[in-house]
């Protein structure tokens, strides 16, 4: 008869991976801050010769320079690169090689205007978070797949949006708003709220449905108002709360 397996020595080891994980990102964040090797190829390219993690950090920079530039499309091909090192270093099947997919769908949405690419790496990251659910694989916190599912089905809600395939963008984005909604506050985002209600408020437009339509709208409104008020308040503490 096999033994049953000790769930107190599993959380232990599980703990002592995720705090290895983390150091390991501290580590590559202040290495991104050395020059790393460079060698050169037999064509006289330059070749960056360091760790993944490092390179994962140091494409994350990358990113943000470029979209500040607005070099898109450079952008967009470090995020492809981004997702290579988030196998190499996560594996094939993984929360942050998923999470690492779905940025890049955001940004071919977001900054390429290519839902159809979009929509593409978003079913891919579904295909992962599924995956990893099935196999019981969520070896982190509960809470990051929770927003995971809730970003991957906002970005494929977006998607069908605007291809025009209306049903599917209704499931994808009430799929979002729900599991948005299960967040804690901290993990919830003002912005976010306010575009799955102007999405699901565009759904409602495309097929008749005038009154939800409004509906949602007015709740996006309602949220902007707040959150600039909010702003408001922490600029400037005297600032009266909103009745």
């Amino acid at each position: 008869m096999e033994e049953a397996e000790d769930p107190l020595a599993t959380t232990s080891e599980l703990e002592i991976q995720l705090r290895a994980t983390e150091q390991a990102w501290k580590q590559a964040v202040a290495e991104a801050d050395q020059p790393p090797q460079v060698v050169y190829s037999a064509d006289g390219q330059a070749v960056l010769m360091c760790d993944p993690m490092v390179k994962m950090a140091m494409a994350e920079r990358e990113y943000a320079a470029f979209v500040e530039q607005g070099a898109f499309d450079e952008a967009v091909r470090v995020l492809v690169v981004r997702v290579a090192l988030a196998r190499m270093v996560h594996g094939e099947c993984a929360l942050r090689t998923a999470e690492a997919i779905v940025t890049l769908a955001k940004a071919y949405f977001e900054l390429l205007k290519l839902p159809r690419q979009a929509l593409h790496h978003g079913m891919r990251a579904r295909k992962m978070h599924t995956k990893l659910t099935e196999q019981n694989k969520q070896d982190g916190n509960p809470l990051d797949f929770q927003k995971l599912n809730s970003d991957i089905a906002y970005i494929m809600g977006c998607a069908y949006l605007q291809l025009e395939h209306y049903e599917e963008a209704r499931e994808c984005l009430l799929q979002a708003e729900r599991s948005f909604d299960g967040l804690p506050p901290e993990q919830r985002s003002a912005a976010v709220d306010i575009k799955l209600a102007r999405a699901l408020g565009s759904v409602c437009l495309a097929t008749d449905k005038a009154d939800l339509a409004a509906a949602f709208f007015e709740k996006a409104l309602e949220l902007l108002v707040q959150e600039q008020h909010q702003l408001q308040q922490r600029l400037n503490p005297q600032t009266p709360a909103v009745a």
